[in-house]
């Protein structure tokens, strides 16, 4: 939920200064109880170096200083370029895509702000405000903005101004490459009452809606346009709708703690957070093809993190793990930590990833 990834990301609340710091160490760091890892770990290096262009941002949450801030990396996490700091007010949340990062939190009582970057958080562009605090936020290729306020789910354009308010609803929120906008919970009544309504773009009624298990912990498109909700009922599931189908067209359960987080590869697999591990399933199967348990310390309570599972273009893990403060990454199909990244991680709650 960078959402990019809630997401991209997912996504970013900011009301706070502004600190820039560049750094030059690199965060590789290699398992010395899996010596086995070196040659994957060396050729991750090796792509990230050449693929410079890859960002990856970490949100940290109220850490050791007692500010929330956002690390920004080149290489997907080979070298910390900079810390945004998000101040001591409120809970700070952010997405990001391309060149372009959101970053936000709120007070708790007066107007929320928030930021808009370019240049990978170098470059401050533009402050947008609005009177209630804006929760879980999303983004789509076109630059418009989708964030909780208040009861409602509120698009802002590229240039701030809101441009449509959906229906009564609450996070977690979801966009399709299409610009479908998924908000969870939207029946009409309070709490949470598992239902997720879709929208096309510029439409104010739901074109299409979910009936998915109640206490929704996520939700997102795969790139094929279907839906992925997790819930926490019980020991929790993941229930995918194909586009337009009201009832689950798979469910996935095996396997499955406290589902959480999701995210996806180029070829539709789905990665699952769980409390402790990310377990992978196929496009199509209904069991775990791989479990991820090492280098894997969950999040704790599951409103700890917002968007703590990424995958970048070239299939490469990203894993935050609250509790270890620490990011941990897996090459494609790996199960082992290629390299854990710490400098410039404080009690992380989110990443997101932008190539």
């Amino acid at each position: 939920m960078l959402h990019i990834v809630r997401a991209i990301l997912t996504s970013t609340l900011l009301v706070g200064a502004l600190s820039a710091c560049a750094g030059s160490s690199s965060t590789a760091v290699l398992s010395a109880a899996n010596p086995s890892s070196t040659g994957s770990a060396i050729r991750l290096e090796q792509q990230a170096a050449k693929n410079g262009g890859t960002t990856l941002y970490v949100l940290n949450s109220a850490g050791s200083a007692g500010d929330s801030s956002i690390s920004v990396y080149s290489g997907g996490g080979a070298k910390l370029l900079r810390a945004i700091s998000l101040g001591k007010k409120g809970s700070p949340s952010f997405t990001g895509g391309g060149d372009i990062l959101y970053a936000a939190d709120s007070s708790g009582r007066s107007r929320a702000a928030l930021r808009i970057y370019e240049k990978r958080g170098r470059t401050l562009l533009d402050t947008w405000h609005q009177a209630r605090a804006y929760g879980d936020l999303t983004s789509d290729a076109s630059g418009n903005v989708y964030t909780t306020c208040g009861s409602s789910v509120c698009e802002y354009d590229a240039s701030g101004k809101m441009s449509r308010r959906l229906t009564r609803a609450t996070s977690p929120l979801a966009v399709d490459v299409s610009g479908n906008v998924s908000v969870s919970n939207c029946g009409g009544k309070k709490g949470y009452n598992g239902v997720e309504c879709i929208f096309a773009p510029n439409q104010s009624q739901p074109y299409w809606t979910a009936q998915a298990g109640t206490a929704i912990a996520d939700a997102e498109f795969d790139p094929a346009g279907n839906l992925f909700v997790a819930v926490s009922t019980g020991n929790g599931a993941v229930e995918e709708f194909a586009p337009n189908s009201t009832f689950a067209t798979r469910t996935l359960t095996d396997g499955l703690t406290s589902p959480y987080a999701l995210a996806f590869d180029s070829a539709n697999d789905v990665y699952i957070l769980n409390d402790s591990k990310v377990t992978v399933y196929s496009p199509t199967g209904t069991e775990p093809t791989r479990t991820i348990t090492q280098g894997v310390g969950g999040c704790g309570l599951l409103i700890a993190c917002d968007h703590p599972i990424a995958l970048d273009s070239a299939g490469n893990l990203y894993v935050v793990n609250h509790a270890a403060n620490n990011i941990t990454v897996y090459a494609p199909n790996g199960s082992t930590p290629v390299r854990t990244i710490t400098l410039g991680v404080d009690s992380p709650i989110g990443l997101a990833i932008a190539p």
